[in-house]
């Protein structure tokens, strides 16, 4: 078990230690762009011939995007993604709740290094709660880059809602090299029989995309109607319909599991927005075990917990099983819980046990509708640098800034 040691008191220059000699280093705290800006993404290209190390972020319902070269010190204005899709008669005009994805080796003919994004199109603005019909229209898209982040074309949809202002939201992917396969898993509430589930499908080009009911190709979303997508696989679908696992984010660690957290709301529609962060283990990313199995709640070993917007990342630094870094919205248990506290969860043995450190941020101005709604965790290409990024209330409270940490991770042995 490694728990802290030290922590300076100064923000930046704060060195936190952990009991097997690992240290974190921040050496870097700083805006990435004004309000208004919400669910950011980014990826750091580790596969790209001429750019690895490029940090590309993301945010908003126009997916703005921003590209460093410099390791997060500087960000400069890419073209933004555009969706703009006639169908039946609505226009995919709102896009966001997106993810960012590099892939690692060749998908069919995308190569290499093409950067992915894949998110949720809609037809109007987001409801005021999940499964109220405001007459959107939701569908999974994916948007391509073959210049490292320059610039997004759309390649089409991966699945769509199925029930009129039901919807499909928040798709995160993951490659398993042993087969080829692109995961999408994402959060769908479009069936009435459950609150919401998390599902996914799988592709080996990214044109097909195989689903429980079948295949379809993202590229004919025009001429295609919603009951030709077919029914995803199910990853957790709750026994109780009133439960509503949502924001899943996948990472493969050094022993060969898959560690997947997500958010798990008992009751969304009757007012409890503390969602615990939970998790599951599998060694295939097709087969989660039964939809039933809620998973379980992530704890510290002092009985911290997180709430809502998970984010998880691996890094094989810092010790023999590496690390594996959990944030969320904020807390909701623990001897300091508050929802302006947000420790960063870590684990050195592949999620048994968790200790925390605190965020970075000025945790007292996220008080904003929204604030820390979506967390970031990326790595360097050589791994031995972590980025955080999130959304944080302004100083007036009437909106979110985006923000970035920069950790330098060093393995020291006393």
């Amino acid at each position: 078990m490694c728990v802290i040691l030290n922590e300076n008191p100064s923000n930046t220059g704060k060195i936190i230690r952990f009991t097997n000699g690992t240290e974190l280093e921040l050496d870097l705290v700083k805006k990435i762009c004004p309000s208004p800006a919400n669910y950011g993404m980014g990826v750091v290209l580790k596969n790209s011939e001429n750019h690895n190390g490029r940090f590309i972020f993301s945010y908003g319902h126009a997916l703005k995007v921003f590209i460093s070269d410099d390791e997060g010190e500087t960000f400069r204005n890419a073209v933004p993604m555009k969706d703009g899709t006639e169908w039946n008669g609505a226009t995919f005009e709102h896009v966001g709740m997106s993810s960012m994805f590099e892939l690692p080796e060749a998908v069919g003919n995308f190569p290499k290094g093409t950067v992915i994004s894949c998110g949720t199109s809609m037809t109007g603005p987001y409801g005021e709660k999940p499964g109220v019909d405001n007459g959107t229209k939701s569908a999974i898209h994916i948007f391509y880059s073959l210049d490292s982040g320059e610039s997004f074309e759309l390649l089409g949809y991966i699945d769509m809602e199925r029930n009129l202002g039901l919807g499909v939201w928040e798709p995160f992917m993951l490659y398993e090299k042993e087969t080829g396969k692109l995961f999408c898993y994402y959060s769908d509430d479009s069936l009435q029989e459950h609150d919401q589930k998390i599902v996914f499908k799988y592709s080996t080009d990214l044109i097909n995309w195989v689903g429980e009911g079948g295949t379809v190709d993202c590229t004919q979303y025009k001429i295609l109607k919603k009951e030709d997508y077919p029914e995803p696989f199910d990853v957790i679908a709750c026994d109780n319909p009133e439960y509503r696992p949502g924001m899943p984010e996948v990472v493969r660690m050094k022993n060969g599991d898959y560690f997947m957290v997500y958010e798990m709301y008992p009751g969304w529609h009757l007012g409890d927005f503390n969602g615990d962060v939970y998790c599951k283990i599998s060694r295939d990313p097709g087969n989660w075990g039964d939809p039933a199995d809620y998973g379980k709640p992530i704890k510290t070993v002092d009985e911290k917990m997180l709430a809502s917007a998970p984010y998880v990342g691996w890094t094989p630094a810092g010790g023999e099983n590496g690390m594996l870094f959990v944030s969320g919205r904020h807390m909701i248990s623990g001897e300091e819980s508050s929802v302006h506290k947000d420790d960063i969860f870590v684990s050195f043995d592949y999620g048994k046990n968790f200790t925390s450190f605190e965020n970075p941020f000025d945790l007292n101005r996220r008080i904003g509708a929204w604030s820390g709604r979506h967390p970031v965790i990326e790595f360097s290409p050589d791994m031995k640098t972590l980025y955080y990024t999130n959304q944080i209330c302004n100083d007036a409270g009437d909106g979110n800034e985006m923000w970035l940490a920069r950790y330098r991770i060093k393995e020291r042995k006393y």
